[in-house]
């Protein structure tokens, strides 16, 4: 059984037009294969709070403020396939995906979700895409894994959503790929940018060693200094 886990944020909870449009694709991926399974986390739901900027993470792997992060963290390593998204607030993210992403600070040096597919989800009322989606790809490659796709939505307030049952036909062909990628009927290849962002990562970890120690020994012990991202990705 496969896992999908959509990490949406969207500080509205039922309403949320992002969490709309990504369950409606999760629908339709389920049509292709129902032994699929998925979950989609409005972080609105959850208590997320700010990063400290104490860099107590790159010594001890892990943040020191013990909230709902480390049941997210857990649900996406458990995952087979990534979904992250945000609704454009003033031409970016929200807020509440922001300190999401800010708390994931040793997660990127580490690409703890390497080789994992991925896609990301926008909604927006016209403007915005561009930029929100340029950042929340960025964060995919930081932490390793292969976008395979995106998910646009033009929406307005809560709960309105006037293209919905067009952008579901939008997204079939996207739903079918999902469903043979999480089956094995399909390979995910690597995009130049996550061998860019392995490499970058890489030497941060190795030459940064008096001041990234968790890292460099993370990189260390998997042996990714003499690897390349695909053998690393085990792809």
């Amino acid at each position: 059984m496969k896992k999908i886990t959509a990490i949406i944020g969207s500080p509205i909870k039922e309403r949320s037009n992002t969490g709309t449009l990504v369950k409606d694709f999760l629908e339709m991926v389920k049509s292709f294969d129902n032994t699929i399974q998925y979950e989609v986390i409005i972080l609105g739901e959850k208590n997320v709070a700010m990063c400290k900027g104490c860099w107590s993470c790159t010594q001890k792997g892990s943040c020191v403020i013990i909230d709902d992060l480390q049941e997210l963290q857990e649900k996406l390593l458990t995952s087979d396939l990534i979904i992250l998204g945000s609704p454009v607030y003033v031409q970016h993210v929200s807020a509440q995906f922001k300190a999401f992403t800010d708390r994931l600070f040793i997660w990127f040096h580490t690409l703890r979700l390497i080789g994992k597919p991925a896609l990301t989800a926008i909604t927006t009322s016209r403007t915005g895409i561009r930029p929100t989606e340029k950042y929340l790809n960025m964060i995919l490659f930081l932490l390793g894994t292969i976008p395979i796709g995106h998910l646009r939505g033009i929406a307005y307030r809560p709960g309105e959503f006037p293209q919905r049952d067009q952008i579901k036909r939008k997204y079939k062909k996207l739903a079918r790929k999902t469903a043979l990628i999480l089956s094995g009927q399909e390979k995910v290849r690597p995009k130049v940018l996550n061998r860019y962002y392995f490499w970058g990562m890489k030497m941060k970890a190795k030459h940064g060693g008096s001041q990234l120690p968790f890292e460099n020994e993370y990189w260390k012990k998997k042996g990714w200094f003499n690897k390349s991202f695909c053998q690393a990705a085990k792809i």
